[in-house]
């Protein structure tokens, strides 16, 4: 029996279907992850919101993602009758702010001065928080369904890093908030500090400089 014939332009779409397939994006490898409380900068250093930091490599650079969210078990809620265990109502409506205003920046900066992209952010997660009620005739509702919703996560992303030790910083209203420093050898990585009350940065000058418009 003869062997079919393959015609040309089949022969090449079957060609561009492989090298399509070849250049697909790699996935991504999660090289490090670490959950910590987010403290407030006073002395009594209330958890003000839980944080999920994941350092995920994606072909030949690596990316910091890190999740703020003002619900969780260590969350110390708002003194007053409408805060509720394990939700901060203030942390909600701050965040549900930074993500619409700009007033929040992800900066990065490696070791030996090379300034990374711009991060990104967005809002996870929307909802209600339960919260005390005091009625009219004095009694008291707990757990109630708030009537406003809230941003209760929001996603930070640092964007694309290549290898390298890196710092990346959240910067509200141009102070730094947090600082987390990590690193990526191109293959493996880490998370190996991280600041909730972060002082002037050590390369503020540098990123001052090259971030100018």
């Amino acid at each position: 029996m003869p062997a079919p014939t393959l015609f040309p332009g089949f022969a090449a779409l079957i060609l561009s279907l492989a090298a399509v397939g070849c250049a697909r994006e790699a996935p991504s490898v999660v090289l490090a992850h670490v959950a910590s409380p987010y403290v407030e900068d006073e002395p009594e250093g209330r958890t003000l919101a839980e944080m999920e930091l994941t350092l995920e490599r994606t072909g030949a650079t690596a990316e910091l993602g890190i999740e703020l969210a003002a619900q969780g078990p260590n969350v110390a809620p708002v003194v007053g009758l409408v805060g509720e265990r394990n939700t901060n109502r203030i942390t909600a409506r701050e965040l549900g702010r930074l993500s619409l205003d700009g007033d929040l920046e992800i900066r990065s900066v490696a070791s030996d001065g090379r300034v990374g992209p711009r991060g990104s952010l967005r809002a996870l997660r929307r909802g209600r928080l339960p919260e005390t009620r005091v009625q009219p005739d004095g009694s008291v509702e707990l757990g109630v369904p708030s009537h406003e919703e809230f941003t209760l996560e929001l996603e930070l992303r640092s964007g694309p890093l290549e290898p390298g030790e890196w710092t990346t910083e959240l910067w509200v209203a141009g102070r730094p908030r947090l600082r987390i420093r990590h690193r990526f050898d191109g293959v493996a990585g880490s998370i190996d500090e991280i600041d909730c009350r972060p002082g002037p940065a050590p390369n503020l000058e540098l990123l001052q400089e090259k971030l100018r418009p």
